[in-house]
């Protein structure tokens, strides 16, 4: 992380003009100097901001060609004559055919839909649906501006094709009857930031116009926030008054998709913010696309069943649990390869291919990974035929889809987004493409990212009401950030991990002074927590939880001011605690100790294992270390100036034991995990090193079916019953080794443990 800052003001001053909105809407001084300068500093404009009834949104009409496309479908209302409806398999695509399906249905036309197995218009597919449907228009929903073949065989059908989409356009138009794409627009305009879904609901609001049905529109305008946010589309001008009135009804709409949804992302329905649905939402509906069939999110957007909703929203959350589980062990390989091989991240685009990658998750995990390492990602699926194809994803202010387009002679196919993309490839191709790509992406002139800080807010100064009025700014996102303020003087008094496969992490800090504070950190367990005394850069929400609000304070930055005191190991008080330990009064005497603890299940153990240990004045050590090396490691990550010793020895100190809980641990992650395991998690929990596990998992070869992913993770296939094992020499002197140390760190004398 450590990225450029820039503070923009520490007084929270806002033009005498906007006094009579500031008394209107009950503004903080906070709120309205940010209002203003985020440049709405007139009453006009800081009210039409604020309030969607203050704002007039453009005519929709004037997007090229949307005119011509309501005509054609109510001359079909007339006619009486079919409409087919192709979606896409993203949220943004659901929510689009959805709508527009929908309110085609409530006007009493006939109309059918096909979501595909992946992105794009198939004319196989299509061919066929057409022969059995026999329709007189052809609608596309978030796709169709670069299906020249499908428009080809539309027009020699006698197909009305009508193209809503909001994807790049291509050098030559499709031969259709109506293209109804923001990207036509002469910019700057409202409407140019419109997602799928805003397209498709401003096309069924003008056919509702000429169908005197205006009235009836809210009952399809709880689904456009859901496509919008899921697009991060810029929230500005019609795109922001169309997800602000798209909340409003989302929250008091009785859709059994939302409710369930809501639901099983444990937020009241009445309570849910773009937040919710980034990050609730949106990876539930997409993980259908990913992993199983897309047309179970278009089932779930749509059914009026809400037994059948909480099903498929159930079967949604599966999913995502799999996606999450899937993209952080490619995120593990990436970062494995990359570790043997540095000279990957010399280019400007980090590009990996493998084949056994599941396809349905790279999007995700090229996502993380150029968050990571900050740089745009492609991550690409070689199959049988000699091809690759997959995701790239841009970071800071890279345009992908026009370096893309520099290095097309390279590609079979490509599209998409300035930011987002999918492409394939000849595998053969893939190092040229990364050389030219990463040229293509160097010649772009890039300023290098930087974190605009609204000004010092001491975290003393946060309160919940603060943070309470500051969502009057609200929808948060691009071309709106939620505003991030700075705290100087902070220090780390101790971390834990949290979530479900602990990915996050839940910071106490305290800042000179003052109290401890709780900071979320998400997304961060493999980053390296800050050190010394450093400024934080973070940002305050409100947040529902068992009915009422609370302050989240959550973390974006940090910069080191001065680096940590170490003390030598000389310098370190030890407490010989291995006789006896007084285990509460040690607590009450050391409020920031932290208790090194391994051998122990989760819900169980006493303290943290060594990957979660965090600066501290006291340690207690309460398993016996395995080596001298881990000890001194663990030292160097808490520096405390106390050290207590009590140094139980672990249950597990001969093979046939560790065997036996190491089967144990593979069954448990074959039935919970998909067979995923991570050797440092299964080291820590049987408090063996590493290294001894992996031999571990060598001598029962004969038993279990392994498939290793990179040297600290494994995919289980099967485990087989356990007959007679024969300890390998290797393993024996492992074992032997641990255990000897450890029965001298019970015994020896405090002056040598250190050394």
């Amino acid at each position: 992380m450590q990225h450029k800052w820039k503070i923009l003001q520490s007084a929270w001053q806002y033009p005498s003009k906007l006094a009579s909105v500031v008394n209107e809407f009950g503004l903080l001084d906070l709120t309205a100097a940010i209002l203003a300068r985020r440049g709405y500093s007139t009453e006009a404009s800081a009210r039409s901001f604020l309030s969607p009834d203050y704002y007039h949104p453009a005519l929709p009409e004037s997007l090229p060609d949307l005119e011509h496309a309501a005509e054609r479908i109510v001359d079909a209302y007339r006619k009486n004559e079919r409409i087919l409806l192709w979606g896409d398999i993203d949220t943004d695509g659901l929510t689009a055919t959805a709508v527009v399906f929908e309110a085609l249905n409530a006007a009493g036309m006939e109309v059918y839909y096909h979501i595909p197995e992946r992105h794009g218009i198939h004319v196989e597919t299509l061919r066929e649906i057409c022969q059995s449907v026999k329709p007189a228009v052809l609608l596309s929903c978030d796709t169709g501006t670069s299906a020249h073949a499908a428009a080809n065989f539309v027009r020699d059908s006698h197909i009305d094709f009508l193209v809503t989409d909001h994807h790049q356009l291509p050098p030559s138009l499709p031969p259709v009857h109506a293209l109804v794409n923001p990207k036509r627009l002469l910019t700057p305009h409202p409407l140019e930031h419109l997602s799928g879904v805003g397209v498709a609901f401003l096309l069924v609001q003008h056919v509702y116009e000429k169908l005197g049905k205006s009235r009836e529109l809210n009952l399809f305008s709880d689904l456009i926030a859901l496509g919008m946010v899921a697009d991060v589309v810029p929230l500005l001008a019609d795109t922001r008054y169309l997800v602000q009135q798209s909340l409003k009804a989302l929250r008091v709409s009785n859709r059994p998709a939302l409710i369930a949804l809501a639901e099983i992302s444990d937020h009241p329905l009445s309570y849910v913010t773009e937040n919710e649905i980034g990050f609730d939402f949106v990876p539930r509906l997409n993980s259908f696309g990913r992993l199983s069939h897309a047309d179970n999110g278009f089932k779930l957007l749509t059914t009026r069943n809400a037994g059948e909703a909480r099903i498929l929203a159930a079967q949604a959350d599966a999913l995502n649990q799999k996606r999450r589980l899937l993209t952080r062990q490619i995120r593990q390989a990436v970062q494995e390869q990359i570790q043997k091989d540095t000279t990957l991240l010399n280019w400007s685009a980090l590009v990996l291919e493998n084949p056994h990658w599941e396809a349905g998750v790279i999007s995700a995990a090229a996502n993380q990974l150029a968050e990571e390492y900050e740089r745009p990602v492609v991550l690409l699926v070689s199959g049988a035929n000699e091809t690759a194809s997959g995701s790239v994803r841009a970071f800071g202010g890279f345009n992908v889809l026009s370096a893309l387009d520099a290095v097309s002679d390279l590609l079979i196919t490509f599209g998409g987004h300035e930011q987002a993309a999918g492409m394939s490839i000849l595998v053969e191709n893939i190092p040229a493409f990364r050389r030219r790509f990463s040229n293509a992406l160097s010649s772009q002139q890039i300023s290098p990212r930087e974190i605009e800080i609204e000004g010092i807010l001491s975290l003393s100064e946060v309160t919940l009401d603060a943070a309470r009025n500051l969502e009057k700014l609200a929808p948060f996102g691009v071309g709106n950030l939620r505003p991030v303020f700075l705290a100087q003087e902070v220090q780390l008094v101790r971390s834990a991990k949290i979530g479900r496969d602990d990915q996050h992490r839940r910071l106490t800090v305290r800042e000179s002074g003052g109290e401890n504070t709780s900071v979320l950190w998400w997304n961060s367990s493999e980053q390296p927590l800050p050190e010394g005394t450093f400024e934080l850069a973070y940002q305050i929400a409100p947040v529902i939880q068992e009915g009422q609000y609370e302050l989240q304070i959550t973390f974006v930055d940090w910069v080191q001011t001065r680096p940590p005191e170490v003390k030598p190991l000389s310098q370190i008080e030890l407490i010989d605690c291995r006789e006896s330990l007084d285990l509460p009064a040690m607590k009450v005497n050391e409020p920031s100790l932290v208790i090194w603890a391994e051998g122990y299940p989760r819900h169980d153990s006493p303290g943290l294992p060594f990957s979660e240990l965090t600066p501290a004045e006291a340690l207690l050590i309460y398993t016996a270390p395995s080596h001298l090396k881990i000890l001194q490691s663990a030292l160097k990550r808490v520096r405390p100036s106390r050290v207590y010793l009590f140094a139980e020895m672990p249950a597990l100190n001969n093979p046939d034991e560790l065997l036996s809980a190491l089967v144990a641990l593979l069954k448990a992650a074959l039935e919970k995990m998909e067979g995923r395991i991570d050797i440092r998690q299964i080291a820590e929990r049987l408090a063996q090193p590493e290294e001894t596990i992996r031999l571990a998992l060598e001598n029962l070869a004969d038993f279990v079916e392994i498939d290793w992913l990179t040297r600290s993770s494994a995919q289980i296939r099967a485990v087989h019953p356990i007959g007679s094992v024969k300890i390998s020499p290797k393993l024996q002197q492992a074992i032997e080794e641990t255990a000897a140390y450890r029965r001298y760190f019970r015994r020896a004398p405090t002056g040598n443990l250190l050394e």
